[in-house]
């Protein structure tokens, strides 16, 4: 009897054990920067360190504007080789307008970081102990807060409500913070060995494309989850979207729509290859596939690490 009870405890701990280790997981999966952010219409998570590692480049050769080239001199930071990662909040406001708040973390050198916006700031607040800087920027304003040695928020909503709320947030890291309530829903679908990925919730209003294809069936939209993660087994690259309908109807419906899209530039991209093409870029354009599951429509390609590497130096699609 003895015995029984020891296999039955041991039996019950190693069940505890493995719903730790998932509940872990499914923590790790939501990155400490999405954390911070607030809720809002869409998120955008990028992993540049991971990027860095899986297409063997450290993102060199993107074109610099002036402000940007003026930013790294003063800080020394160089974003395509100082950033780790990068999460963004995007807020619809009206008109097909949008604002950002935005988390970066990387290497930073927090003092001539915070020199360089005292010295282009019109405003700098003081909230508890942190500085929020107030930048102009065309219209609207800036705020920036340097939340510790490498992590830095950004917002340009007109609310300043919105970055003080950041800031408290980064300081009850210790304690457990969920997320917003969008990537919460819907983070399971988001593999756990993404580089990148996107929430949004997709309005055919939003869109001149999706509004020629649009179809009753749609309702009031639908919510895309998409990630990009290596493959462990082949060394390529998976890209795979899930528009989530909500009916199969309006699954079958945005599939339909999205493979005569499909069709239509794999046509045009077959002609431009037959005069010199990018052998990477027709691989990546043949492998997208579309198709319906039940109430989602799903769309999947596979990218060659050589791809990735030229998407993010610029030089896809231009040999």
């Amino acid at each position: 009897m003895r015995k029984r009870h020891i296999v039955f405890i041991l039996s019950l701990l190693l069940v505890a054990g493995a719903l730790g280790t998932l509940l872990w997981l499914r923590q790790r999966a939501l990155p400490e920067s999405v954390r911070l952010l607030p809720e809002s219409d869409a998120y955008v998570f990028v992993n540049f360190k991971a990027i860095r590692r899986v297409a063997n480049t450290s993102l060199s050769g993107i074109v610099r504007e002036p402000e940007y080239e003026e930013f790294i001199q003063e800080t020394g930071i160089d974003p395509e080789r100082d950033l780790d990662d990068a999460a963004f909040a995007v807020h619809s406001i009206g008109n097909n307008e949008h604002r950002y708040s935005e988390i970066f973390n990387g290497h930073f050198d927090t003092k001539k970081l915070a020199d360089y916006f005292r010295k282009h700031a019109k405003t700098v607040i003081r909230y508890n102990q942190e500085e929020i800087y107030e930048l102009p920027q065309e219209n609207r304003t800036v705020r920036v807060a340097i939340l510790d040695l490498d992590s830095v928020a950004v917002s340009n909503l007109d609310d300043g409500s919105v970055i003080r709320a950041m800031v408290d947030r980064s300081r009850q890291r210790g304690l457990p913070q969920r997320g917003p309530q969008m990537v919460q829903e819907f983070r399971s679908q988001i593999p756990l060995t993404s580089v990148a990925w996107t929430i949004a919730r997709i309005k055919p209003g939003d869109n001149p494309i999706m509004q020629k294809f649009y179809s009753p069936t749609w309702g009031t939209g639908f919510t895309l989850v998409a990630a990009v993660a290596p493959s462990l087994t082949t060394g390529t690259i998976q890209l795979k979207a899930n528009a989530m309908a909500g009916t199969e109807e309006a699954a079958k419906q945005i599939a339909e729509n999205t493979g005569t899209l499909l069709s239509l530039y794999q046509a045009i991209e077959a002609n431009a290859q037959q005069g010199g093409g990018d052998p990477d870029v027709k691989a990546f354009v043949d492998s997208v596939k579309v198709e319906q599951q039940k109430d989602k429509a799903v769309l999947t390609a596979t990218l060659p690490p050589a791809f990735l590497k030229k998407m993010f130096q610029g030089e896809a699609g231009q040999k």
